[in-house]
């Protein structure tokens, strides 16, 4: 029991690692152009746990660093750094190691599953079962110290989630190796990245602060003060840009505005004609608005059918989403 409790708290230490060290000076930013971004990882000494009575071996663990997530596997260690990049860009990654240190005849046990005991009242154990696969080959694991985990956007910005496992493990030979210093260098390919670094037109949003997603993303983000995170360098788009979707039951036409402008919006006669959507029964008073299901009011131009000159104005509230930084409103014929 004391052994599991003690592993417990060696795992669950590695793993509830407070903000501060997730984005914390073992990783620093060292260089930003407009197609790169240079990281620097400096890795502190490995100190080496029993895995327990369970199971031989033993688990790394790293000051700064969590625990592998891949149960059966090695039993190294991982950290991930999220960089703002260029939207719509090609990432690549490459690592430059400048010192390493190796261990012979370290036997590190698998990642480990907690399992509940099927007998009232027992305590759950820990149950260590090799990945064959992994464990069979004469390679190290992780194959590299870093690489691309994700690719994915925070609240309109773009950014690549890089998996650092400084600790590779080669099971058959029992070497162990640590990789005390490297550089990270992301590459942006696209034609459009140096352009739209110097050139991208602002976009405007006109939100109150403090914004609490600022926040999170200034602690969180390696590169925090880079152009990348601002919502300036979102790609623009137009106060109202539309497409024609079905997503709208019975109406002809189903139109979605979107945008990321708190404010009073203009749709004219002419924006809906030119998509070619079906308003031949379009008026005045059917002519209908709606977002996150709910109807908004609208100004309406005239009365009587919606034709050359009429328009509708509605209005746009802030949104903020973890996710988004647009807003998404449906314009559709409805009854009236």
């Amino acid at each position: 029991m004391r052994q599991i409790l003690r592993l417990l708290c060696v795992l669950l230490s590695m793993l509830a690692l407070p903000l501060a060290a997730i984005a914390g000076e073992s990783a620093r930013l060292v260089a930003e152009a407009p197609g790169s971004l240079v990281i620097s990882v400096d890795v502190p000494e490995p100190a080496f746990t029993p895995a327990g009575d369970n199971a031989d071996g033993f688990i790394c663990t790293l000051d700064g660093f969590s625990a592998y997530h891949e149960i059966g596997m090695p039993a190294v260690v991982a950290r991930t750094v999220l960089a703002a990049i260029p939207p719509g860009a090609r990432v690549e990654l490459t690592v430059d190691v400048h010192a390493s240190r190796d261990y012979s005849a370290i036997h590190l046990a698998p990642v480990p599953e907690l399992v509940a005991n099927s007998i009232p009242g027992a305590s759950s154990r820990f149950q260590f079962v090799n990945d064959q696969y992994v464990y069979q080959r004469d390679a190290y694991f992780p194959d590299a110290p870093a690489k691309i985990a994700a690719i994915g956007i925070l609240r309109g910005m773009q950014y690549a989630q890089i998996l650092i496992t400084p600790v590779q493990y080669n099971p058959v030979q029992r070497a162990l190796r640590v990789v005390r210093s490297m550089t990270i260098t992301l590459e942006f390919r696209g034609a459009d990245v140096v352009e739209g670094f110097n050139a991208m037109p602002p976009e405007t949003l006109t939100v109150g602060t403090p914004r609490v997603f600022d926040t999170i993303r200034a602690a969180s983000v390696i590169n925090h003060d880079s152009r990348f995170t601002k919502n300036s360098y979102v790609q623009s788009i137009d106060p109202v840009q539309a497409r024609i979707s079905s997503d709208m039951e019975n109406s002809p036409f189903a139109i979605r505005i979107v945008t990321s402008e708190p404010g009073i919006h203009l749709v004219r006669y002419e924006d809906i004609a030119g998509l070619g959507a079906d308003i031949s029964g379009l008026t005045n008073s059917n002519l209908k608005i709606e977002n996150l299901g709910r109807e908004i009011a609208v100004y309406r131009s005239g009365t009587g059918p919606f034709t050359d000159g009429d328009y509708i104005l509605f209005y746009a509230e802030d949104f903020q989403s973890e996710y988004s930084a647009v807003n998404v409103y449906w314009l559709y014929q409805g009854m009236g």
